[in-house]
């Protein structure tokens, strides 16, 4: 190499695969029964394996699965791991939309705080919010019936 080449390597020379134009995706972090968490790490030496997993859990048409920022997080894997979604998606920040229409989009930190919802300790910050969106898509679910939108969210979604 060059200057830098210990620093900046061409996709080829990536240890992870998942990647698309500059963004390559490292992992993916999943909650189920409000605090259960696991990682798929994507990199060379887990990414079959992960990737089966993520396809499996992905490819599910009945399965509800909660994700910040859905459209986003879905065309990430759609570009880095060429990943389809067929799960019925439940994002908070379209359910915070549909609750308060004006207010700005709030991140999930503030999101959790409005609401009151905390996660255990977890020795990631990917876990940890994982948790949280789990718990806020939950929360604001029943929000969304109170405020008979739950319909709506759900077809928009």
């Amino acid at each position: 190499g060059g200057i830098g080449a210990r620093i900046v390597r061409r996709r080829g020379e990536s240890n992870y695969p998942c990647c698309h134009r500059d963004t390559v995706l490292t992992g993916v972090v999943l909650c189920w029964q409000e605090s259960k968490v696991f990682v798929l790490q994507l990199d060379q030496k887990n990414y079959n394996q992960s990737l089966e997993l993520l396809r499996d859990v992905l490819s599910r048409g009945k399965l509800k699965v909660c994700m910040w920022e859905a459209k986003d997080s879905v065309r990430l894997l759609r570009q880095c791991c060429q990943l389809t979604c067929a799960v019925r998606l439940r994002d908070p920040t379209v359910a915070e939309w549909l609750l308060k229409p004006h207010a700005n989009t709030p991140t999930l930190k503030q999101l959790a705080r409005t609401y009151g919802v905390s996660a255990p300790q977890c020795s990631e910050e990917a876990g940890f919010q994982a948790v949280l969106v789990w718990q806020l898509c939950h929360l604001l679910n029943t929000r969304l019936k109170q405020a008979g939108l739950y319909t709506a969210y759900t077809d928009i979604e």
